[in-house]
């Protein structure tokens, strides 16, 4: 009786989500828009994450595998107690922005997004994708920003004394 024969990826045990969250992940870049340290209260401030598919080879139980991992959600908290936002958008930049946030209050806030990634393999230098029953998270926080309230007057004339 002859043995059969198996593709090498026919005994590739399952990629499973520990494997997958156990990878090194880099955490999607945060941008803000104003791009200053302070911004206006009820004046949106729009964020915009930079999350590029990631390509990373790894081992899994002797097998060279390759990983892909790609960003399905975000979650920003802007660390003023509100709800996070959560969007399937990275964000666009000003005109077009859909991600932003107001503040209500004066103070001093760091925002914190949460990306989820989703993740498929395979057999390196095979062709046939598989996907991973799970996901994983990364976490990056921008440095704290500041909220502030502006008030204007309108004036008569010309504006040059410190109290306009």
């Amino acid at each position: 009786m002859a043995a059969e024969a198996s593709c090498p990826q026919e005994a590739l045990p399952a990629f499973s989500a520990e494997d997958f969250r156990c990878l090194p992940l880099s955490p999607a870049q945060v941008t803000i828009q104003p791009a200053a340290a302070t911004v206006l209260i009820n004046i949106p401030t729009i964020t915009m994450a930079t999350a590029a598919q990631q390509n990373l080879t790894t081992d899994l139980l002797g097998y060279a595998v390759e990983v892909q991992a790609t960003a399905t959600s975000y979650s920003w908290d802007y660390g003023d107690g509100s709800a996070p936002l959560v969007t399937t958008s990275p964000g666009r930049p000003y005109p077009d922005h859909d991600v932003h946030h107001s503040y209500g209050d004066a103070g001093t806030f760091a925002i914190t997004l949460t990306t989820t990634w989703a993740g498929q393999y395979r057999l390196a230098g095979t062709t046939t994708w598989q996907d991973i029953d799970g996901t994983a998270t990364t976490v990056t926080t921008a440095p704290p920003i500041t909220a502030v309230e502006r008030r204007s007057t309108l004036v008569a004339g010309a504006c040059s004394s410190p109290t306009c």
